[in-house]
């Protein structure tokens, strides 16, 4: 296995490659004409400066065919150099770097939930094969599964704010920010949650929490409910297997075959489809970030993409591959914990 995982990671320059070659030719699609106007902050200032136009398309080479900006953009990043983030109005490693945490807090917070419960309640379902908890609960799933992100985000945020009252905006409260922009308080790692137990603030760790139970609900619904249809689906064809009949021809307890023998090999399935769940979930961070405004990964690529700051775009583009790939060899990992015979040659 060993010798498979350093291939993997040898082959990981490669594959970032291929995705940031393939972003960055998309975006220089777009012609200089529109990458420009992503300079312009007044476009009235053409009218006073015809030139204005020429000298920014020649001072960003923007009229430079792709290779030749890509070859660049190469060797500024090989030097540690991302560029500058137009939206963020910094530099671009530190932009990332510090809106990584929410996603990835909003991402695995997310992810475990929906597999754990996804895994439970499938389980359920396929142990009620056929019965009216299995019918209603596979109806309520496709209902779950068929809704946008951003229809249920709207919906939950709708129901919080009629019931609860509550519009929880950002990572956290008012008060909680007064702390954390405090001279007594230490950013580690930028996540609340990390840096709440960190600095032994229990007060910004609850209130960090509390900020995350709608984005995170958003996408629990939606992704639960496919977990937990592909948990049953598998569930349900390994019962007629015939292993499965021997169980029960020994004499052991319906329940032990369904979690024991059925359950742990279609784990195999629900394994793959997790992995990627997770990568999704960094996809959907874009509008869930959006919606309740937490300054992520996510909606910073949104707003790099509207304001058109490519290089933005490209350095996102480049950690969210690195989050991909690595979760790709998780999985992989995961095969040979779960069934023995999987070998990574």
């Amino acid at each position: 296995m060993l010798n498979y995982v350093v291939r993997r990671l040898l082959l990981l320059p490669l594959v970032l490659l291929g995705v940031t070659l393939i972003a960055f030719s998309m975006i220089w699609l777009l012609g200089p004409g529109v990458l420009v106007s992503a300079y312009i902050q007044n476009p009235r200032a053409l009218d006073k400066a015809p030139d204005t136009y020429e000298r920014l398309v020649a001072k960003y080479g923007l009229d430079q065919p792709l290779a030749i900006r890509y070859w660049k953009w190469l060797q500024n990043v090989v030097k540690g150099d991302w560029g500058y983030s137009l939206v963020a109005k910094d530099k671009v490693s530190i932009a990332i770097s510090h809106r990584l945490a929410p996603t990835l807090e909003l991402t695995i917070i997310s992810g475990i939930i929906i597999v754990l419960l996804g895994m439970w309640i499938g389980t359920l379902m396929a142990g009620k094969y056929g019965s009216w908890f299995d019918k209603i609960i596979s109806v309520f799933s496709m209902i779950g599964w068929s809704i946008p992100e951003f229809i249920t985000g709207l919906l939950v945020f709708l129901v919080f704010l009629k019931l609860f009252h509550w519009i929880p905006v950002g990572l956290a409260s008012a008060e909680t920010y007064d702390i954390v922009n405090s001279p007594q308080w230490n950013s580690y790692t930028h996540s609340l949650i990390i840096d709440s137990f960190l600095n032994g603030n229990f007060v910004v760790l609850g209130n960090a929490l509390l900020n995350l139970i709608e984005p995170v609900l958003t996408l629990v619904i939606m992704w639960t409910c496919y977990i937990m249809r592909i948990t049953r689906t598998s569930i349900v064809e390994i019962m007629h297997l015939d292993y499965i009949r021997t169980a029960r021809a020994k004499g052991l307890e319906e329940e032990k075959v369904l979690k024991k023998h059925a359950r742990r090999n279609a784990l195999i399935s629900v394994v793959t489809i997790s992995g990627n769940v997770f990568v999704y979930l960094l996809a959907g961070a874009v509008i869930v970030e959006s919606i309740f405004n937490r300054p992520g990964l996510g909606r910073f690529i949104a707003a790099a993409s509207a304001r058109k700051d490519f290089i933005s775009v490209i350095a996102t583009t480049f950690y969210i591959g690195i989050i991909a790939v690595l979760m790709n060899l998780l999985v992989d990992i995961i095969y040979t914990i779960i069934d023995p015979r999987v070998r990574l040659n």
